[in-house]
């Protein structure tokens, strides 16, 4: 499916799509993304026992 999308979006892309990766991997740092998702439901509550706020800490 990818390689019908790259050829309607980028023609000039050589097709198929390697289906294989032989570069380096690398860890992500999903420690903004995770801070930002903390924040958004921050006043949503959640059943349970009572939980702890940051300040507690």
């Amino acid at each position: 499916m990818l390689d019908e999308i790259v050829a309607r979006v980028a023609p000039a892309v050589p097709l198929p799509l390697p289906r294989e990766w032989d570069g380096p991997l690398e860890v992500a740092d999903t420690s903004a993304y995770n801070a930002h998702n903390l924040a958004a439901y921050s006043d949503v509550p959640v059943p349970g026992p009572a939980q702890r706020s940051a300040d507690d800490a």
